[in-house]
C-alpha cells in the first residue's frame, strides 16, 4: 500500500504552511474522510487527482453524509488543498504560492480595473488571467520573459480543463501586449510582441469506428460485418436480408449506439488480454479467435481481481462485467459459429454468480434505498410535484428587479425559470430520459415538442425511436397545466438567455428547447444537470433528473401495484423492467392491506364478534 495516506497527510499537517485559522477546519475535515471513504485512513490515498474522479460531482452529497452542499463543498475543498500541499511538501516544493513578483499586481490590476473599460478584455477575464499568472510564477518568469516557448512549455504540462483556462489567460495577455494603450499605461513592463498560441497536440485516438485505435485492421473488419450483420439479419451478404434494403429500418434494429456498446465490449476483451500479455494482436484474423470461452473467462477473471482491491473504482461496480460477458458471449453464439460444447460453456459463464451477480437487473441498493425515503415522505413527494410552479414564481419575482441585480443573481433567476420548464415537461407530460429531454426541439419542420399556438390547448410529444434509447418511438401529451411554465420560460427567461445573457454568453436562437450558444447543439449535459441540481435543490429536493423518472414510476404503482403496462408507457420501458425494478411497491401495498386485515380481525374479535 502506498505510504502517502490520509494518515500521513495528518501527521503532516502542522508542517503545510496553515493559518490559524483555517487550520481547525482542515483538521476536522481530514478527520471526517474516513467516514466519507468509508474505509481506514491508512486506505485513503493522499493523491489529488484520485480525489478529483471520486468526488467530481456533487449530486451525492446527501449519501454522504452531508446536510448542505455548501458543508459538503467546504469539506472538498479543505481536503483536496491538503492533498495538493503535502504532494508539493513531499516534493520538496513550497507548500504555498509563491509571492507575486512586483510587477504582477500592477498587471492584474490593470486587467481588472482598466481592461475591461478599454475594450480589451471581459468583465470576468481577470479571473483565467490570474491562472495564466499562476502558471508563469510556477517558471519563475517576469512580465517581460513570457514568450511563445513559455507557452508551448506550460501547455505540454496541463491537462484539458487547466489548459483551457490557460489559453483563455494567455489571450489576455496577447491583447496588452498588442495594445498601444496598454503598453502606454505599464511601460516597461509588458513584452515587444505576443507570445504565439500553444500548438495543439493532436488528440491520441482511443478508438476507430467502433474498436480500440490499435486493434489490427482484421479483427475492425469482422466488427464491421458483425453489426452488418445485426442489422440485416443476412448471413452471406448477397440478399435483401430479413428486414430489406431499408437502410434506416436496418439502422433501428440494430443502431451506431448499440454498435458502440457491443465495440467497448469486444475492446475490453482485446485490451483486458493484450496488457496482460495473453494474446498477440497479430494472431487475430478474426471475432472467433478473440471471443473464445478461454479468452472472456480470462477477462472476466482480472475484471474481479482488480474489483477486490479495496482503492479499485470497480469495487461498487456490479453490473458492468456482466454487461460486457453478456455482449461478447452473444457475438460469439451468434455469429462466430462456435460448437455446442462451446456454447454451453459460454451459457454457464453468463450465468456464473460471479458475473451475473445478485444485483444485475435490479434496482441498486442505494438507488432503492433514496426512492424508499422518498416513498415514506409525504412532505417531499408533496415538494417535488409542487416544484415547478415554485420555481416559476420564484423566478418571476426575482426578474421583475432585474436592473436592480447583479450579474449572479440574474444567472440564478434564469436558471430557476429554466429548471422549472424542465420539471413541468418531467411532471406534467413524461419522465423522460435526460438526454432526450435536453435535445427537444420546437418551432421547426420536424418538432419533438409540438406547442399549441399562443401555448393555449395541449404540448404533444413526438420523438422518433432513432433519437431513443431503446429505438422505439415516444409519444405523449403535456397537462395544461403545464403551458403557464413553458410560455413564461419561452417568453422571458429563454429570451433573456438569447439577447441579454448575464455573462454575454448570448445564446443562439436554436431549434432546441433548451438551447446553447452553439446553434447546433443543445444545452450541455453537465450544465443541464447542475441547472436541475441547483432548481431541486432551491425546492429542498436531493434528486436528479433520472430518479424523476422512479418518482413518476411510484406514483403510478403506488395508486394501483397493478398498473404494470401503464406505468412501463409511461416510462417508455419494457414491461418486464418496470416489474423487477418496483416489485418492492408491491410488496410495501401487500404490507399496508394485510394490516389492515389484521386491525379488523383485532377489532371483531374485541367486540366478540366470529
Amino acid at each position: 500500500m502506498n505510504a502517502h495516506n490520509l494518515n500521513a497527510v495528518q501527521c503532516a499537517l502542522p508542517h503545510l504552511g496553515y493559518g490559524k485559522s483555517y487550520f481547525n477546519t482542515v483538521r476536522a475535515a481530514l478527520n471526517r474522510a474516513p467516514k466519507v471513504y468509508q474505509m481506514p485512513a491508512n486506505k485513503i490515498p493522499a493523491c489529488p487527482e484520485q480525489f478529483d474522479r471520486k468526488f467530481k460531482t456533487a449530486s451525492n452529497y446527501a449519501a454522504l453524509g452531508f446536510s448542505t452542499l455548501e458543508a459538503f463543498s467546504i469539506w472538498k475543498t479543505a481536503v483536496r488543498g491538503a492533498f495538493r500541499r503535502y504532494a508539493r511538501w513531499i516534493d520538496g516544493k513550497p507548500t504555498q504560492d509563491l509571492p507575486y513578483d512586483d510587477d504582477w499586481p500592477k498587471i492584474l490590476s490593470f486587467v481588472r480595473d482598466r481592461a475591461p473599460g478599454l475594450g480589451l478584455v471581459s468583465t470576468r477575464a481577470h479571473l483565467q488571467f490570474g491562472a495564466f499568472i499562476a502558471t508563469a510564477r510556477e517558471d519563475g518568469l517576469t512580465p517581460r520573459e513570457v514568450d511563445t516557448a513559455f507557452a508551448q512549455r506550460a501547455a505540454n504540462r496541463k491537462s484539458y480543463g487547466p489548459l483551457k483556462q490557460f489559453r483563455r489567460g494567455l489571450a489576455v495577455w496577447n491583447a496588452l501586449v498588442g495594445s498601444d494603450l496598454a503598453q502606454a499605461a505599464l511601460p516597461g513592463l509588458l513584452p515587444a510582441t505576443p507570445a504565439e498560441p500553444p500548438r495543439k497536440q493532436a488528440s491520441r485516438a482511443r478508438y476507430k469506428g467502433w474498436l480500440p485505435a490499435e486493434a489490427p485492421d482484421a479483427l475492425r473488419a469482422d466488427f464491421a460485418e458483425f453489426v452488418r450483420f445485426k442489422r440485416t439479419g443476412d448471413d452471406c451478404g448477397l440478399g435483401d436480408g430479413l428486414l430489406g434494403a431499408d437502410v434506416e429500418q436496418a439502422s433501428l434494429n440494430f443502431s451506431d449506439e448499440s454498435a458502440r456498446a457491443y465495440g467497448y465490449a469486444v475492446g475490453w476483451v482485446f485490451r483486458t488480454l493484450r496488457r496482460e500479455g495473453l494474446i498477440d494482436a497479430e494472431d487475430l484474423t478474426d471475432l472467433s479467435d478473440l471471443l473464445t470461452h478461454g479468452n472472456i473467462r480470462a477477462a472476466a477473471r482480472i475484471f474481479q481481481r482488480e474489483r477486490a482491491d479495496q482503492a479499485s473504482i470497480k469495487r461498487a461496480d456490479a453490473s458492468t462485467l456482466h454487461c460486457y460477458v453478456a455482449k461478447v458471449t452473444q457475438i460469439a453464439i451468434e455469429y462466430c459459429n462456435v460448437s455446442p460444447a462451446e456454447e454451453r460453456k459460454l451459457v454457464a459463464l453468463r450465468k456464473h454468480p460471479t458475473v451475473r451477480t445478485a444485483e444485475v437487473g435490479k434496482m441498486s441498493a442505494w438507488r432503492r434505498r433514496r426512492i424508499e425515503a422518498f416513498a415514506n415522505d409525504m412532505a417531499l413527494q408533496r415538494r417535488l410535484l409542487e416544484a415547478p410552479d415554485i420555481l416559476m414564481r420564484e423566478s418571476a419575482a426575482r426578474l421583475r428587479s432585474w436592473t436592480s441585480m447583479t450579474q449572479h443573481q440574474r444567472m440564478r433567476a434564469l436558471k430557476l425559470g429554466t429548471a422549472a420548464a424542465a420539471l413541468a415537461i418531467l411532471l406534467y407530460g413524461k419522465p423522460l430520459r435526460e438526454r432526450n429531454l435536453r435535445e427537444l426541439r420546437a418551432h421547426c419542420d420536424a418538432p419533438t415538442l409540438i406547442l399549441p399556438p399562443d401555448f393555449k390547448g395541449r404540448a404533444r410529444f413526438d420523438l422518433p425511436g432513432e433519437l431513443t434509447k431503446n429505438g422505439k418511438p415516444i409519444a405523449g401529451e403535456l397537462d395544461p397545466e403545464a403551458m403557464p411554465i413553458l410560455q413564461f420560460y419561452f417568453e422571458t427567461v429563454r429570451e433573456k438567455l438569447i439577447s441579454a445573457h448575464p455573462f454575454g454568453k448570448n445564446h443562439a436562437r436554436s431549434d432546441f428547447v433548451f438551447n446553447s450558444p452553439r446553434p447546433d447543439h443543445a444545452t450541455q449535459r453537465c450544465v443541464f444537470a447542475a441547472l436541475m441540481d441547483e432548481g431541486l435543490a432551491f425546492c429542498g429536493l436531493d434528486m436528479n433528473t433520472h430518479e424523476m423518472r422512479h418518482a413518476a414510476a411510484f406514483f403510478v404503482l403506488d395508486e394501483d401495484p397493478n398498473a404494470i403496462e401503464e406505468a412501463a408507457e409511461l416510462l417508455d420501458d419494457h414491461p418486464d423492467t418496470v416489474r423487477k425494478f418496483y416489485a418492492w411497491i408491491n410488496k410495501r401495498k401487500a404490507h399496508q392491506s394485510a394490516r389492515a386485515k389484521l386491525r379488523v380481525a383485532r377489532k371483531k374479535r374485541l367486540r366478540g364478534i366470529a
